[in-house]
């Protein structure tokens, strides 16, 4: 199951990141350590076959992993537009 939300994510997407950020969850990390975390040998061949390079998240640190940083710019960008445009109507 997590593969194949892997190879989907990758079809949806086009294309494949160079470097990928999971958890670690028992599918992905088979032994979770601070500097060298072994990755699930078949999780480890779908990153070779795809050309990507996983490193998970370090334990009880989330900082690595993006925090929707992107989404918050867009957002800013959008409402910069939006902000003087009136959209009230007038019913009759």
């Amino acid at each position: 199951m997590w593969l194949d939300c892997h190879v989907r994510m990758y079809e949806a997407f086009h294309g494949v990141a160079s470097i990928t950020v999971p958890d670690n969850l028992r599918s992905a990390i088979a032994s979770p350590d601070r500097y060298e975390a072994e990755i699930n040998p078949a999780y480890r061949e779908l990153a070779e076959h795809y050309g990507t390079c996983i490193i998970p998240a370090r334990v009880r640190k989330r900082v690595i992993k993006p925090g929707g940083s992107g989404s918050s710019v867009a957002q800013r960008w959008i409402l910069a537009v939006l902000r003087h445009i009136d959209f009230t109507t007038s019913r009759t």
